[in-house]
């Protein structure tokens, strides 16, 4: 019998991902608390999430290595998404396994987004890009910024004191 959606079920989700003193998260009801879940089970756990619609109910699946260890359903994609983390079994929420990374993928809605991390800082970084970039935009700012030569701000005063001791550059 799957529980019913609402704050048990969140409480239960926020308990097996965050520990006992959690105070739970509306995983159930919210669509921004689902992506989060999704996020964090994809990401983090290494699992491959699965999620589609079909006569009117949502079903998730969770995968790891070819193999389902989890499922839910509901009325609403969240409380499938949320029943599917509470099905889990608490051994399988250690680290996710090596080379998940480079395996894991983050299904939504029947479309596949590769899952990449930032080589220079290892945050995950969502979209695909069409260029193949493996630096993340805040990292390819930072990088492109130290490259560019520093400017020298030069005041009033610092062109009275070259002028009065007689070198033509500041």
């Amino acid at each position: 019998m799957e529980m019913p959606d609402g704050p048990d079920l969140d409480r239960l989700v926020s308990r097996l991902l965050n520990g006992a003193n959690d105070q739970g998260h509306p995983y159930s009801k919210s669509d921004i608390a689902e992506k989060r879940l999704v996020f964090r089970l994809s990401r983090e756990l290494g699992f491959v999430v699965q999620i589609e619609e079909a006569e009117g109910l949502w079903y998730c699946r969770l995968r790891r290595r070819d193999e389902v260890v989890s499922s839910g359903s509901g009325a609403s994609r969240p409380c499938a998404v949320a029943r599917a983390a509470a099905n889990l079994h608490p051994s399988l929420l250690g680290a996710a396994p090596a080379g998940a990374a480079k395996k894991r993928k983050l299904a939504i809605q029947g479309g596949t987004l590769p899952a990449v991390d930032c080589e220079a800082c290892g945050q995950p970084m969502l979209r695909p890009t069409s260029h193949g970039a493996k630096i993340c935009p805040p990292c390819s700012y930072r990088r492109i910024r130290s490259m560019k030569p520093t400017r020298k701000r030069i005041t009033a005063a610092g062109r009275r004191a070259a002028l009065a001791s007689g070198s033509t550059s500041p």
